[in-house]
């Protein structure tokens, strides 16, 4: 995806590098008006028009180059092919730029399509005829560089640094790039440093030399020249660069020291304060991320930090005081007001997991006066009264719910679970089948089995469901599976995942697995103990003395982180 995107780009540079000459193209009403269209976007009328042209005159090559900009800017590359490849056959040979042009336009729909050696050819033509274009020298690099035969790319790069104008840093720092991922570190920090000596304000070529620095084991160096572009570029290249460097473990700790360094130095405190942020969070060391997120609000309050901050201590399960920071975010006068809604909805589910459901709720019925998405304001009610075990109350909102479309297989889900609390099996079953009906392949085919408790079928479907997941993405087979490969392909996912297994597991009776899935679910890092203690799916476990221990042991660690992130907070105010 990156080659065709890149390649779009060239695509651009080719069609807009030089405007046809006004002398040789025609004059007639339509091509004037098409052209028109054409600047202004308005490609439907341009290829309304141009085609009527070509009906009078079939043989003119300007007119079949613009139609071929037309289907280009609609990404269809048959129609754009053949209207370039007439565009060559008809227009002038004398008129050597706009046939230059042609050619290339014809080796980009080549190169689109896969057919490198062709658009090679295409390219090659096009230097024939207009040697000082620096753009066919690059594609046909890039082209090269797509077909391993690198030493190719670089000469076509070289060639280019021979051309008057061309920017020939960046000709060195594309030559570097190549080099570096051929893991020719030397040979990249030569070419990266001739660019550097050309240009010493563009954070690429720095971050290019950071990376050349880092091959070849020089990790003080690769971090200052990081820093370096940090400083031209605040939060940009530069900031992803050390977020990179920092990613390896061995490096971390010395990628800190520097940006502490840099802090205690610098002007840029927010920014830095938010590097060490982003650090510490990929590393799941929650204290010293919470820590450095709060520096960085106290040297910005804008709304977004502080709904920054509320998910935050809402996914470390302090409530009370997320739903504190969230007040911030919805009062302060920054805040667009088409995301009000998104952000008191959210809100008031803080509310709900600080055990404040009747608050939450009186919250998500205002909501309904500022928001058209009642549907999911009503559901959300319902699951609220579900997990309070009041079923007769969530129905009355699940039946609010009247738009057709809002039915879907998370809807029937839940309707059976409602259904079942209130004892109506007949109903729930029901439910599950409009759940399984519109969600085939997803969690809501297990959860439309369990809930039923319909044991072999949730095994089959899990069973079906871990074989996709394993399928060999060349050959399309799916291979003959033990339990302990469908174990250890359910164990690959993320915590959220290994949850919903886990609640599966429960309602068929799976005791063993259920406990085993939330096991790994909280060891990954769920922390969302209040969604344990109210969620029915789990009622089948709730008393096994495993799961009680171990619900136990991580709602301790979770206890004891929870007191170190509020002692951050009392240290940062």
């Amino acid at each position: 995806m990156n080659k065709r995107l890149s390649t779009l780009m060239m695509l651009i540079a080719v069609c807009v590098m030089t405007a046809m000459a006004q002398k040789k193209e025609p004059t007639t009403a339509n091509y004037v008006q098409a052209c028109e269209a054409i600047d202004s976007a308005d490609y439907e009328t341009a290829q309304q028009l141009l085609q009527v042209e070509l009906k009078k005159r079939p043989k003119d090559g300007y007119v079949w180059s613009k139609l071929c900009n037309v289907y280009m800017s609609q990404y269809d590359l048959d129609s754009a092919f053949i209207c370039i490849d007439n565009a060559i056959k008809y227009l002038p040979k004398k008129d050597t730029e706009n046939v230059a042009e042609a050619y290339g336009m014809r080796g980009v729909i080549r190169y689109f399509n896969s057919d490198l050696d062709k658009s090679l050819e295409d390219f090659s033509i096009v230097q024939k005829m207009r040697p000082e274009d620096e753009t066919s020298y690059y594609i046909r690099s890039t082209i090269f560089k797509n077909q391993e035969k690198y030493a190719e790319s670089d000469a076509e790069l070289k060639k280019m640094l021979n051309l008057y104008g061309v920017n020939r840093s960046e000709v060195y720092t594309t030559l570097a790039k190549n080099l570096l991922e051929r893991e020719e570190y030397s040979q990249a920090l030569n070419y990266i440093n001739q660019a550097y000596e050309l240009d010493r304000t563009t954070t690429d070529i720095l971050v290019v030399r950071s990376d050349a620095h880092l091959g070849m084991g020089n990790l003080q160096e690769a971090i200052n020249d990081a820093v370096e572009a940090s400083k031209i570029d605040f939060g940009e290249d530069g900031f992803k660069q050390l977020g990179y460097l920092a990613s390896d473990d061995a490096n971390r700790s010395t990628v800190i020291a520097r940006v502490k360094k840099e802090l205690e130095s610098d002007d840029h405190a927010f920014f830095w304060n938010y590097l060490l942020h982003t650090i510490y969070g990929s590393t799941s060391n929650n204290t010293e991320s919470l820590r450095y997120l709060l520096r960085t609000y106290k040297s910005d309050k804008s709304p977004s930090l502080a709904w920054q901050i509320a998910q935050f201590l809402g996914n470390m399960e302090i409530n009370d005081k997320a739903y504190e920071y969230a007040q911030i975010a919805i009062n302060h006068e920054d805040t667009d007001a088409e995301v009000l809604p998104q952000l008191k909805f959210a809100a008031a589910n803080m509310l709900f997991y600080d055990g404040k459901a009747a608050q939450a709720i009186e919250q998500l019925n205002l909501l309904k006066d500022l928001t058209e998405e009642d549907n999911a304001v009503n559901q959300r009610i319902a699951e609220m009264y579900l997990y309070e075990r009041q079923p007769k109350e969530a129905l009355k909102y699940m039946r609010m719910i009247e738009d057709e479309d809002a039915k879907n297989a998370t809807y029937w889900e839940m309707l059976a679970r409602i259904y079942l609390m209130d004892g109506d099996k007949s109903s729930a079953r029901m439910a599950t089948q409009n759940a399984f009906n519109g969600n085939p392949v997803g969690l809501e085919k297990f959860y439309a089995f369990a809930l039923n408790g319909d044991h072999d079928n949730t095994m089959a479907s899990i069973l079906e469901y871990a074989k996709e997941m394993s399928k060999d993405e060349e050959t399309g087979e799916t291979p003959e599976m033990t339990d302990e490969d469908i174990e250890s392909v359910l164990a690959g996912n993320l915590n959220s995942y290994q949850y919903n297994i886990a609640c599966i597991y429960s309602l068929i009776g799976e005791k063993e697995k259920a406990i085993s899935h939330l096991t790994e679910a909280l060891k990954d890092g769920w922390k969302d103990f209040r969604h344990i203690d109210v969620d029915t799916d789990l009622d089948n476990i709730r008393q096994e003395a495993d799961f009680q221990s171990v619900l136990k042991m991580y709602r301790s660690l979770a206890d004891k982180e929870k007191e170190e992130l509020l002692e951050v907070m009392k240290e940062e105010q």
